[in-house]
């Protein structure tokens, strides 16, 4: 695999699991957030939802304009990152490159909850590497 391009250094974790979805994000701040991911997997989707093509994992890259349902080949967590592989044609259509990286700043607080959220989302994309 071919060396991930770095968005941002990730100083906020973000965790909420509810009967309706799971969400976990990173982003630059806790306040005045610039650049963020966020991840999210609806638990019962609905038959419209599924109609639509809105089920699987959800992912946002700083804005609703990046972001996708069904577009993630695979994330890899790391100690100090995660990984992000998007099938081509949703990279174009996201306006992302297909690999990148967030990289954890050294005093990230929340990282454990946030792996556990993460490595419960999808077993076939989500892999622990730490």
């Amino acid at each position: 695999m071919s060396h991930a391009l770095p968005l941002f250094v990730a100083g906020f974790t973000y965790s909420e699991d509810n009967e309706e979805s799971q969400t976990i994000g990173l982003a630059d701040s806790p306040t005045e957030t610039k650049k963020y991911i966020l991840i999210q997997k609806v638990k019962r989707p609905t038959e419209s939802d599924q109609r639509l093509g809105l089920t699987g994992i959800y992912l946002e890259v700083n804005d609703q304009i990046h972001s996708s349902y069904r577009g993630v080949q695979c994330i890899l967590l790391f100690t100090d990152r995660l990984e992000v592989t998007l099938f081509d044609e949703m990279a174009e259509s996201m306006r992302l490159p297909i690999h990148f990286s967030i990289e954890f700043s050294s005093d990230l607080l929340g990282l454990s909850e946030f792996a556990d959220s993460l490595l419960s989302l999808d077993a076939a994309i989500v892999h622990d590497k730490r």
